[in-house]
């Protein structure tokens, strides 16, 4: 066993201080879907001759069909939604069969304030006989609009009360939307408020259907917090037979929270938006974000993890963060006017963030079969936290706590000439083994008198680096190397503030 200790305060990743085919009939869709709507329901699909097509053979909610199956309408009256979806339902991709619908449901708040339902259905032949035919209608409706394969909803509760529950699903044989309100009636108000939020449901919908996924989600919390309790979103999708994703969105005026699960690992992000002292400007969160993201993105490559989970961890951590709405008075305002600058400048110590969790948990895989336990893992997580203590009058005390981790272990060839390929042959196993274990902390502390006059300003960080590299040749570890980096400092940063 080889051992090296080094001190230094040098490291990369800065502490955050500061379906259809196109086939020839497809042409004349638009105006045979209508056709079939008005002939073709529930009680009437036992006797139905109209045209048809056939069943779908992709798992995505979009395939090609050919002429064999009814087509079947839950509502006859063809309104402006059940026009797009007449038109999305011809689509190759989960993309196209939502494409603009979302948008649709919001928009019709503009005029109406009332539920809605619609959906398309494909039939399969034994469906359209027999006396249960009706009801097996009914089931597979009801199923399509609650447990279909790709599920998307926002449910939204207003000021008043009132709750108003969106749900598109979408699956091989069919598609299908609905607009619930509940616990009241939408004023006028209400409407608005759930129709200006029409481009940033369509704009949630094309990223979680886009291929690969993507979170644009930012528009979602800008709702109008006068107006609007909460905004919750949930997704449930398999685009391109990528196996299964969920998505659970939350925001209020108080929380945030995202989670994001899929088959390359989980992202989740939690923020903590009670302590508005704490906030700082605008310029101050973008900045603390940008250092963060560039943070993310030093650890995703120390540790070889995923990029575009990595990707999507960013989006989550920046979307969840950006716009905490408008600040309500603080205690700052109540401070005389020689000391309220000094004050700020204590602000410019902190990050500027409401406080945070934020994790990226990668998929584990084992690349070796001559040593399953040898692991390629990557799991990262960064969090602040922060307490704000009341004196007497105009006497603060601020403590705020960051702290980052990175766990991560991979293999990796010995010549950059060489490809890794292990196989449970000797010949093979010529490689390094990485194991990292990082750690970064940074404690702020600020304290204001009486008269609200900056007396404290300092701060503490630490890190340490830990990496473990094993050497194998032919199959034999000939080397094992740990490296264990520490550093610490503490400053004090009254004169620094006060110079500024």
């Amino acid at each position: 066993m080889k051992a090296a200790n080094a001190h230094t305060t040098n490291f990369a990743g800065p502490m955050t201080i500061n379906p259809l085919n196109h086939l020839s009939l497809l042409a004349a869709l638009p105006t045979v879907l209508p056709e079939v709507s008005n002939t073709l329901t529930s009680a009437q699909v036992q006797s139905s001759s109209t045209v048809t097509l056939g069943q779908c053979n992709s798992s995505s909610g979009a395939g090609t069909y050919s002429l064999s199956n009814p087509v079947l309408w839950e509502s006859k009256d063809i309104d402006g939604i059940s026009s797009s979806m007449r038109l999305d339902f011809s689509a190759q991709s989960l993309a196209g069969r939502f494409d603009k619908i979302g948008a649709a449901l919001l928009d019709r708040f503009k005029t109406e304030g009332s539920s809605f339902s619609q959906s398309i259905l494909h039939l399969a032949p034994g469906i359209v006989q027999g006396p249960n035919a009706s009801a097996s209608i009914e089931m597979l409706r009801s199923q399509l609009h609650t447990q279909a394969d790709n599920q998307i909803t926002l449910d939204v509760l207003t000021k008043s009360g009132v709750k108003v529950e969106l749900a598109l699903g979408s699956q091989h044989d069919g598609l299908a939307v609905q607009v619930k309100v509940g616990n009241g009636t939408l004023s006028d108000s209400d409407r608005s408020a759930l129709a200006s939020l029409s481009d940033a449901f369509q704009r949630a919908i094309d990223g979680l259907t886009s291929v690969p996924p993507q979170l644009d989600l930012s528009g979602l919390t800008q709702f109008d917090a006068s107006v609007v309790s909460s905004v919750e979103l949930h997704a449930s999708i398999n685009t391109d037979n990528l196996g299964p994703q969920t998505l659970d969105f939350h925001a209020d005026s108080h929380t945030r929270s995202l989670v994001f699960n899929g088959p390359s690992g989980k992202v989740q992000v939690n923020v903590d938006m009670s302590k508005t002292a704490i906030q700082g400007s605008a310029a101050q969160q973008a900045k603390t974000i940008d250092t963060y993201l560039q943070q993310f993105d030093d650890a995703q490559k120390r540790g070889h993890g995923d990029a575009s989970l990595m990707a999507m961890f960013k989006d989550a951590f920046a979307e969840v963060n950006s716009d905490y709405g408008a600040k309500p008075a603080s205690w700052r305002a109540s401070e005389t006017a020689t000391s309220a600058p000094l004050a700020d400048h204590g602000d410019t110590a902190l990050s500027g963030l409401a406080d945070f969790s934020a994790s990226i948990d990668q998929t584990s895989e084992s690349p070796n079969p001559m040593r399953p336990d040898e692991r390629d893992t990557f799991a990262y997580q960064a969090s602040q936290s922060t307490s704000v203590a009341s004196g007497y009058q105009q006497s603060r005390s601020i403590k705020q706590h960051q702290q980052t981790h990175l766990n991560a272990s991979y293999h990796q060839a010995l010549s950059s000439d060489t490809p890794l390929l292990l196989t449970a042959s000797a010949k093979s196993q010529n490689y390094l083994y990485y194991a990292i274990n990082d750690n970064a902390s940074s404690t702020t502390e600020l304290k204001y008198n009486d008269s609200g006059l900056l007396t404290k300003a300092t701060q503490d960080e630490s890190t340490s680096r830990d990496v473990r590299i094993q050497k194998y040749l032919l199959g034999r570890m000939i080397e094992d190397t740990a490296t264990p980096l520490f550093s610490s400092q503490s400053r004090d940063l009254l004169k620094l503030l006060r110079s500024a």
